[in-house]
């Protein structure tokens, strides 16, 4: 379960933009909120990011993706053009990442730094939820490495400058060690709203308890819709209406129904596995009305989502509303004039006269007319 999550000096961002899941200090529906029976923290459920073309949403989400990529597959994924765009000076800097999670009693803090060429430094913090102490689990800088009673056999001596060693750990024997670690990288999901997760969908499909989940949500939402099968030849939807069954394939079937059938299916792989979903513009095809059917059902049917997180950006901006989502729950991006994004809460922002977001306020209107910063600068 993601707590927090920070990036610096990485495409768009130049100062560290972090996404704090904390719970605010406001009242408005509680019932989101993930509690473990340790410390009561209330996690978030969801954030969703808004912000004006270019301001780097979807580059927020690649940079936890990129994360998840170093520590899964080494530092082949770095690139020389991560660092940020918009300040040459800021290529000779490391990109920083931070990223604070929970596993079942166990509370990790990963944090790295590293260029194109070398791992400027690199550390891994456990603690267990009842305690407020950190564990150093390794530490690595200029100076060497560090490794926990558990680790202190591991043969570093082949460990490169480049590589991550928590990548590096993942294929000694000592992965075991930190399984917490990597199942919290390996179960993220990626849904972007011009790709489809086919395999995702047939692994729901071939579950018979997901499945049953899966069209009893798909036909609150297209009363048509009575089945989907997989097979050797595709996807197979059966739409009945007045009693006659009409069979349509992959093909055949509307765009719309495709993304409310992939996102759907993400959100119930996510809740099996507690699972974090990055969504970059899930709402593409799909109608203001089902859309905010799948956030209502995300943020209130605990049985479906179990302690997965939903971290989406997106344009649509109808569902800002306080009838969906807690103000800590709605982030902006918001562009500066030196290229460098902002990113912020609407729960801690300040409007022109240090006024607070109130939680009745139609936040999609005001944000429009530009009260919460963050939208287009149109030039007439």
């Amino acid at each position: 379960m993601l707590v927090q999550f920070s990036v610096t000096n990485y495409k768009n961002f130049k100062d560290s933009a972090v996404l704090d899941l904390t719970e605010g200090k406001i009242s408005e529906h509680s019932h989101h909120l993930i509690k473990n029976a340790y410390d009561r923290l209330g996690i978030l459920p969801v954030a969703m990011i808004y912000g004006p073309n270019g301001s780097g949403k979807s580059n927020f989400l690649k940079a936890l993706w990129h994360l998840r990529s170093l520590v899964l597959e080494g530092s082949s994924s770095f690139q020389e053009d991560y660092f940020f765009h918009f300040d040459s000076q800021c290529k000779k800097s490391p990109v920083e990442y931070e990223v604070i999670f929970r596993v079942e009693d166990r509370e990790y803090d990963y944090q790295l730094k590293m260029t194109a060429s070398e791992v400027i430094e690199e550390n891994l913090f456990a603690r267990n939820i009842k305690d407020s102490n950190y564990d150093v689990i390794f530490d690595r800088d200029s100076e060497g490495v560090f490794l926990c009673p558990a680790l202190e056999d591991l043969n570093v001596s082949r460990l490169t400058d480049r590589e991550p060693l928590l990548y590096f750990l993942s294929l000694s024997k000592k992965q075991q060690t930190l399984l917490p670690v990597y199942d919290f990288f390996r179960n993220m999901i990626f849904l972007s709203g011009h790709q489809t997760r086919q395999e995702l969908i047939s692994s729901v499909l071939k579950t018979k308890s997901l499945k049953e989940d899966l069209l009893s949500i798909l036909q609150k939402m297209d009363a048509s819709l009575t089945d989907i099968k997989s097979s050797s030849k595709g996807f197979v939807f059966t739409h009945t209406h007045q009693g006659k069954a009409l069979q349509l394939s992959w093909n055949s079937e509307s765009s719309g129904i495709r993304q409310l059938l992939a996102v759907t299916c993400c959100l119930l792989e996510a809740g099996q596995k507690n699972a974090l979903i990055l969504a970059d513009t899930p709402e593409l095809y799909l109608h203001p009305i089902v859309l905010d059917q799948l956030y209502h059902l995300y943020t209130d049917q605990k049985e479906l989502r179990g302690n997965a997180q939903l971290l989406a950006v997106t344009q649509e901006n109808s569902t800002m509303n306080n009838g969906i989502f807690r103000r800590d729950e709605l982030w902006i991006l918001a562009p500066g004039h030196d290229g460098a994004s902002s990113l912020y809460p609407l729960s801690l922002y300040l409007k022109k006269g240090g006024e607070k977001v109130r939680k009745d306020e139609t936040y999609s209107k005001q944000y429009l007319e530009g009260r919460y910063g963050g939208i287009p600068v149109i030039k007439k």
